[in-house]
Formats: structure tokens, sequence, C-alpha cells
């Protein structure tokens, strides 16, 4: 039984973007959660197999819709006369 749940422990690697949540048990399987700042892309039996990294809004641009462990984040542009350094959840206008 030891070798099962070793085994198991093995899939929650932090190089997919998850962590473990819930350990394996004698009637149960492991449950990998996702690490912060990332969002499941491979979900699985109430956990997540793999994750990615949040989109990173770039200058110019605005967070729309911010990330969590089911979405990424939703970038936006900016309307024309308006900035934001890509990490505000709106855009400033510019004074003239």
């Amino acid at each position: 039984m030891l070798s099962y749940v070793l085994s198991w422990y093995s899939v929650c690697d932090q190089g997919l973007g998850v962590k473990m949540a819930k350990e394996c048990t004698a009637s149960s399987d492991t449950v990998c959660g996702v690490l912060e700042g990332n969002y499941c892309v491979d979900p699985y039996e109430g956990g997540c197999r793999a994750a990615e990294k949040h989109t990173t809004c770039k200058p110019g641009q605005f967070i729309k819709r911010p990330g969590s462990e089911t979405i990424d984040t939703f970038c936006e542009n900016c309307p024309e006369n308006s900035y934001s350094n890509g990490s505000l959840k709106f855009c400033k206008t510019h004074r003239l």
C-alpha cells in the first residue's frame, strides 16, 4: 500500500502548477489542487492534474477579469487617451 500512496503523491508535481490538496487514503485517491497564481487546465475528479500561470497583462492593458483556480486572467486594451501599467483593474485617463 505504501508504494501506491507514494506513486500518487508524485503526481501532484509543482512543475505542473499543482500541489497536494488531499492525501491518498485506503478508500480515496490523491487530489491535487492548483498552486497560487495558476489556473487548472486539466481538471480531474474534483482536483486538477495540471495548471498554468495566469496571463500577465501588458502595459496598455487592464485586468478585465482576474484569474481564479478555474479561469485565466482576461486582459483588455485601454481605450484611447488612457493608460495602465498592466496591473490595474481599470485604465486611467491621461492628464492634458
